[in-house]
């Protein structure tokens, strides 16, 4: 996703740049929102972490970002024996 939407000049964060972050969940800790986000766009993430799924779930109730998923299929192929 991230290759696609840089072709048409969408910035992006929390693809490859954020992988092995990690939320700060020490006490009082926050983890601040870019002000531009308007979308959250999810596709199938083999680095997926809790840093991305919290600063996708604050912008979309926080923010108000769009949710917008890209795959509907109901099963994944994670190889070509599955």
């Amino acid at each position: 996703i991230e290759e696609e939407l840089a072709l048409i000049g969408i910035p992006t964060i929390g693809g490859t740049a954020d992988i092995g972050k990690a939320p700060d969940m020490s006490p009082g800790g926050k983890m601040t929102i870019d002000p531009a986000v308007g979308a959250v766009v999810v596709g199938f993430d083999r680095n997926i972490n809790y840093y991305k799924i919290q600063y996708a779930q604050l912008a979309i109730n926080e923010q108000k970002a769009e949710f917008i998923v890209t795959n509907l299929d109901a099963v994944t192929h994670l190889t070509d024996a599955q």
